[in-house]
């Protein structure tokens, strides 16, 4: 027993700042971490000071410290539990990983790192970045083992930390570290999972461009960019290395489909969030992104608790969503089989729902809601769309239908809850997707 809390089970780990210990809360009854540091460790002081930064530090991608505690030999870290898998444990497990889950795991170490650059009066470096230290949970990615942090502030570097194949070039040598640092090391992560191997030590005289030959051109400049030996001719931070991802993920093959209506109130969210249950429940990945400023994701998450946000996505069950953010956030989407946009009412139509690579538009059948139809589908007649009239009989849509002149459409029924579809319902969606069920398949296949 430790200070009477917490009930040791078994070390799980020994490493630079030292050994590290599975435990139990016992009033609690939840699983912590301690991290037990002697105090004659030669920079014991250093570690003392970044687990005191660390403790105020709140970011999903990095273990919650509940509290330090110390005796007159250790110091004890208790820190958040992590289940999941390690990278190296999912490399060796898998052998290879989806192009979608390497862009989707940069994405979320890119956005703990950036943010450990960017905290508030002193930055970070985090300066150990390695497949050991990258825990991939359920539903997202966490780092851990912080004993190489440093201030990036600091104005010399008496010592550094690293660890072969993964630790860039200025490590070895003594120089002044910065964020370019730890932008390497992304870099090897990235060639690591890409490649199923580390890459070579920075401080060896094997060209990295001979190691990466099989790799896609877009992947291949990310990684030499990354890795560049001279600091200055990397990326000049993590916001710009996620612009770059941004580019490797708009030319993934995710189904974009972009639903639209004639006017307010005429259903877009309810069916959008309809279709993404529908197609989470039946295994193809789904997930709703708002294009619109009606801010209703947040106000869902808000006033319904079954909501949950993780690296800016929004879960319930079998439904995941992206409000609309500004354009600096950058979210991954890539392991998405469809992405289903919400662009609101066809007031003003958007980019995206016209580049989209299927467009529905909503209708509505009452006598003061053809206006607005009969004005969309003018609007509309050039580009290829797909009309579903919206809460109505077979009978209303079909003289709808003929009143604007359309050839064919989909008559959505009654469901109440969004996010449980009815057989109907279901049938619907089935049937305005079906010209892409080769697309769903080929997605299915190149996940296994």
């Amino acid at each position: 027993m430790l200070f009477d809390r917490y009930l040791i089970k078994q070390p799980i780990g020994c490493g630079l700042s030292g050994t590290v210990y599975l435990a139990e809360h016992m009033k609690l009854k939840a699983k912590r971490v301690i991290k037990c540091i002697s105090k004659k460790q030669l920079m014991y002081q250093q570690f003392l000071a970044e687990a005191t930064l660390l403790k105020n530090l709140k970011h999903p991608g990095i273990p919650i410290i509940y509290d330090l505690e110390e005796d007159e030999e250790y110091l004890y870290i208790i820190e958040e539990y992590v289940k999941g898998e390690s990278l190296k444990a999912v490399m060796l497990n898998q052998k290879a990983i989806s192009r979608e889950a390497v862009i989707d795991i940069t994405f979320q170490i890119c956005n703990i790192i950036e943010y450990l650059h960017n905290i508030e009066p002193f930055p970070v470096l985090y300066l150990d970045l390695k497949p050991d230290h990258i825990i991939v949970c359920r539903d997202c990615v966490k780092i851990i083992d912080f004993g190489a942090a440093i201030y990036m502030e600091k104005e010399e570097v008496d010592y550094s930390f690293g660890t072969p194949c993964f630790a860039a070039p200025e490590q070895y040598n003594s120089l002044k570290l910065d964020s370019k640092t730890d932008i390497y090391a992304i870099g090897c992560i990235i060639f690591y999972m890409l490649t199923g191997k580390n890459p070579s030590p920075s401080n060896s005289q094997k060209p990295i461009f001979k190691e990466i030959k099989d790799i896609s051109v877009d992947y291949k400049k990310i990684i030499l960019k990354c890795m560049a030996e001279n600091p200055q001719n990397r990326y000049k931070n993590v916001t710009e290395l996620k612009k770059e991802l941004s580019v490797c993920l708009n030319k993934k093959n995710s189904l974009m489909v972009a639903v639209m209506g004639s006017q307010t109130r005429i259903g877009v969210s309810h069916i959008a969030i309809g279709m993404v249950s529908y197609l989470n429940r039946i295994g193809i990945r789904a997930i709703y992104e708002e294009d619109n400023n009606n801010g209703l994701i947040c106000h869902l998450s808000h006033i319904n608790k079954s909501f949950n946000e993780t690296n800016g996505v929004y879960n319930r069950k079998d439904f995941h969503a992206i409000p609309k953010y500004n354009e600096t956030i950058c979210i991954a989407k890539s392991v998405y089989d469809v992405i289903v946009l919400d662009c609101g009412c066809g007031s003003e139509i958007s980019n995206k729902f016209l580049l989209a690579d299927t467009k529905m538009v909503i209708l509505g059948t009452k006598e003061w809601e053809l206006k607005y139809a009969k004005d969309c589908v003018d609007e509309l007649k050039a580009i290829n769309v797909q009309y579903i009239f919206n809460l109505c009989e077979k009978k209303q849509a079909y003289k709808a239908a003929e009143y604007l002149g359309i050839k064919k459409a989909y008559c959505m029924p009654m469901y109440t809850d969004p996010f449980q579809t009815n057989c109907k319902s279901k049938q619907v969606f089935k049937d305005v997707l079906k010209d892409y069920a080769f697309h769903f398949k080929r997605r299915m296949r190149g996940k296994r």
